[in-house]
C-alpha cells in the first residue's frame, strides 16, 4: 500500500515513485501495489486510509507512508485493528515521535533527514547573501539521507539534542547514549 501526500505534492511522487524504484531494481522482486490511498500528509487522513485498507485488504504486508506525520497515522490504526505486529509501516521525514516508535518497534522504518543541517545550509546562505557574497551561495544544497530501523540507527544518526532520551532508552547503560 502506498499512502501518498497531496495528489498534486511533488515531493510525495518522487518519494513513492523513489520506492517503487528501489523496489523493482532488485532482480527477482516487483511491487504489488494493491492500494493507493491519500493522506495528505496529516495523521488523521492517513489513519482513517489504512483502516478502509485493512478492511479491503486484510492481506497487506507492508504500508509507505511519504511522510512522518502519516507513518504515525497509520501505525495508530493497525495498532488499534491488532494488526500492528502483521504489517510492516515504513514512514519519511524522521520527525522525533516517528523515530521514538522506530525505537520501539512500532514503525519499521524511517528515512531521516538532518533538519539541523538544512537549517545550517539555510544560515550559510543568509549570511553570504548579507555579506555580498551571492556568488558563493550553492543553489542547490542536498543532505544525507539516512535509513534508520532501529535504536542503534537512530543513536548513530540523529543528533542526541534531537531526542528524548528517555523513548531511546532500551535498557543500556546510559552512559553509552552518550
Amino acid at each position: 500500500v502506498m499512502m501518498w501526500g497531496p495528489i498534486a505534492s511533488e515531493i510525495s511522487q518522487d518519494r513513492g515513485n523513489g520506492v517503487l524504484a528501489g523496489i523493482e531494481s532488485v532482480e527477482g522482486v516487483t511491487a504489488d501495489v494493491i492500494y493507493e490511498g491519500y493522506g495528505d500528509f496529516q495523521r488523521e487522513l492517513a489513519y482513517a486510509e489504512t483502516e478502509r485498507v485493512l478492511i479491503a485488504y486484510p492481506e497487506v504486508e507492508a504500508i509507505v507512508a511519504m511522510n512522518s506525520v502519516m507513518g504515525l497515522g497509520t501505525m495508530s490504526a493497525l495498532e488499534a485493528d491488532g494488526k500492528l505486529d502483521d504489517v510492516l509501516v515504513t514512514g519519511m521525514g524522521g520527525q522525533p515521535d516517528e523515530l521514538e516508535m522506530v525505537a520501539r518497534g512500532k514503525i519499521g522504518v524511517a528515512v531521516f533527514r538532518d533538519p539541523r543541517s538544512m537549517g545550517a545550509n539555510s544560515a550559510d546562505a543568509l549570511i553570504k547573501h548579507w555579506q555580498g557574497r551571492e556568488d558563493e551561495i550553492e543553489k542547490v544544497v542536498y543532505t544525507e539521507l539516512r535509513t534508520l530501523d532501529d535504536v542503534d540507527s537512530i543513536r548513530e544518526w540523529v543528533p542526541i539534542e534531537m531526542l528524548d532520551i528517555d523513548a531511546m532508552d532500551t535498557g543500556r547503560d546510559r552512559a553509552m547514549v552518550i
